[in-house]
């Protein structure tokens, strides 16, 4: 056994140690409080789906707003369908109670020169400035449907709206035209971001400002667009993208940005991942006299933002957007937080923390709601001493030993771990009624080595483990000596895998051992995923020498695909053969070079590109086609 000093890795210092990604999840060191009194709304039939909110702190009248989008099951709409609309509740004694008021919009609406109304109206976001309260918010036709939100004509439109009121409450006067249809949208990617939707209104020293949600049907990729106007009624200018996959940074894939809040000169965009487990987001931020420029965005922290409690009106994680937050005059960062519970509803929630504090000093939550959620180290150990406090309800695995493949199982929204990220390793498996120690093969086979009761029923509970480089495996907890035996050695990453419906909160993870850079290996799919292409024009081939044991190949001529992570080195493995041509890789934006993947015969995949001097940190790896099928394997991630 090595005699490396142990380190903590519970601590919030080493946050950035854990992976964390849209799809595997996220463990987090947020210093979040919930509110006790939550959920401050739940979703009834007809709409039983309210699941996105806007906080609004009134500067003149005092007191908290909270506007309620509220949607049938499914976000239903169309003809004979009950339309979503947006409720407003007060609270005079800083979130303590609520009082629900009402619709923001009372009665139908029509826009000047439609023959139908538009009176699909669920989001929105207020500002107060110049006198008034004004508010933008989402509308469709009483007519449109799904089908016709990604092709909007004539009766069956969407887009965003205007109106002001002279008290947060209302009433609300809609302007007479709307701020945008989305029936004359020119996406600046050609047939990729069809859609606005979820938009939040922003007043400048000098102008205003929207910053609206923008989506794209089939190929799975989110964006947020700018626009400006001098009034906030409009005209506005034509939309400009300024965050999206489109890049060569580091940007993850599906996220959802909505809303937005202004502090101290400052636009911060918070967003969330919409893969099947909901618990994982980022916030992006702008100068706010900047924020309608591309350039001006910077990724102001990935990941360990936020964490959904273990109660049933939080079952779902974050869901439908993201949170919705302001700043207190008290210097705390209090937000809205849309989830659903148990029985499929949804619910509001409100929570705080001071502004300037992010990560506590100690402890993370990793949670599965819908979805598995895993993390790994960025170190790799051969022998290892480990004590580890934590409280779990449901299953959860800790791993150690771990060498299977990581990324998406398809690509889409409510992705979730590929099968075999749940392959070859060691773990103890934590329930709340007993233990486990099991052995995963490459292939997901699974042998239970032993298992047994705790001696006390509690979540809560402090366990050692050591595995030695003769593979002898020592577990004890509390006093008791559960197990002495013999495991199958590996060198391999340590880390957790949570079952759906599993709460996680992990106080000690205190390690000593031989350590050394862990390389993970990443299936094709996460660079779909992280370029937002067309699946269905990719063939995917089974390959043994690629990293997830398939290939894909662009059916187009060109191609462009993406990988984001963490770490500080990057080998991409690809097969030659006939048809495929010159590929460009930018690393970081910065062009790597050219390599020809063209063979007069198939060559089984191999590395083509290896950088292994990267500075720790956050990276993007694209390759292009330049001539030719652009044809491409797994990629291999180098740790800290």
């Amino acid at each position: 056994m090595s005699n490396e000093a142990a380190v903590d890795f519970a601590e919030g210092r080493h946050a950035d140690q854990w992976l964390r990604h849209p799809v595997l999840g996220d463990p987090s060191f947020d210093t979040f409080e919930h509110a006790p009194g939550n959920p401050i709304y739940r979703g009834r039939a007809p709409r039983e789906w309210s699941v996105n909110g806007f906080l609004f702190e009134d500067p003149q009248g005092g007191g908290l707003f909270a506007y309620v989008g509220r949607y049938p099951v499914g976000y239903a709409c169309g003809p004979g369908v009950v339309r979503s609309d947006c409720v407003v509740l007060r609270s005079r004694d800083e979130g303590r109670t609520w009082t629900e008021i009402g619709p923001v919009f009372a009665g139908d609406f029509t826009f000047t020169g439609d023959a139908v109304g538009a009176n699909n109206t669920p989001d929105v976001s207020v500002v107060f400035a110049d006198g008034r309260y004004h508010l933008v918010y989402d509308w469709g036709h009483d007519t449109a449907t799904w089908a016709s939100a990604f092709n909007p004509k004539g009766n069956d439109d969407s887009g965003i709206g205007y109106a002001w009121s002279e008290r947060p409450e209302g009433p609300f006067h809609r302007h007479p035209v709307p701020v945008f249809r989305n029936s004359a949208h020119r996406s600046p990617v050609p047939g990729k971001y069809r859609r606005l939707y979820a938009s939040t209104l922003l007043r400048r020293a000098h102008d205003w400002l929207l910053l609206t949600l923008t989506d794209s049907g089939p190929l799975f990729a989110w964006g947020l667009y700018a626009l400006t106007a001098q009034k906030p009624e409009g005209p506005w200018s034509e939309p400009r993208l300024v965050q999206s996959l489109e890049g060569d940074g580091f940007h993850p894939a599906l996220m959802e940005f909505f809303p937005a809040f202004a502090h101290e000169g400052q636009v911060y965009s918070p967003a969330t991942s919409v893969a099947l487990n909901r618990n994982f987001q980022c916030l992006w931020r702008a100068p706010l006299e900047r924020a309608h420029e591309p350039e001006a965005w910077v990724l102001r922290q990935h990941g360990s933002l936020w964490h959904a409690v273990d109660r049933e009106d939080e079952h779902h994680g974050i869901w439908g957007q993201t949170f919705s937050g302001q700043v207190s005059r008290e210097g705390r960062l209090r937000v809205l937080s849309p989830s659903r519970d148990r029985n499929g509803n949804g619910t509001i929630g409100l929570a705080s923390r001071p502004w300037t504090e992010s990560f506590r000093e100690r402890g993370f939550v990793l949670n599965g709601h819908a979805g598995p959620g895993m993390t790994l180290l960025r170190r790799a150990y051969s022998d290892l001493r480990l004590r580890c406090r934590a409280t779990v309800r449901g299953t959860a695995r800790l791993l150690w030993g771990w060498n299977g493949v990581l990324g998406p199982d398809r690509h889409g929204s409510d992705a979730t771990l590929h099968p075999l990220a749940r392959t070859h390793y060691r773990a103890l498996e934590w329930r709340v009624d007993g233990w486990s120690l099991v052995e995963v093969d490459p292939s997901g086979g699974e042998r239970v080595v032993a298992n047994g009761p705790w001696s006390r029923n509690d979540p809560k509970r402090e366990i050692h483990l050591e595995v030695t480089e003769s593979g002898r495996v020592r577990l004890g907890y509390e006093g008791v000596e559960a197990w002495i035996g013999d495991m199958t050695l590996t060198t391999g990453s340590v880390g957790w895998l949570v079952e759906p419906d599993t709460h996680l909160a992990v106080e000690i993870f205190a390690i000593s051992g031989r350590s050394e850079r862990a390389v993970t290996r990443w299936h094709v799919l996460d660079a779909f995923l992280a370029a937002g292409v067309n699946a269905e024009a990719w063939e995917m081939r089974d390959d043994a020498g690629s990293p997830g044991g398939q290939v894909a190949v662009c059916q187009n001529a060109g191609g462009r695909l993406k990988w984001n992570f963490t770490g500080t080195g990057v080998r991409w493995y690809a097969p030659k053969g006939p048809g495929h041509g010159r590929v460009r890789v930018r690393l970081d934006g910065a062009v790597r070079g050219e390599i020809d993947l063209q063979a007069d015969a198939l060559i089984p995949t191999g590395e083509v590109y290896v950088c292994d001097d990267l500075p720790e940190g956050e990276h993007a790896l694209v390759i292009e086609g330049i001539t030719g099928h652009l044809a491409t394997g797994g990629l291999e991630i180098l740790g800290s």
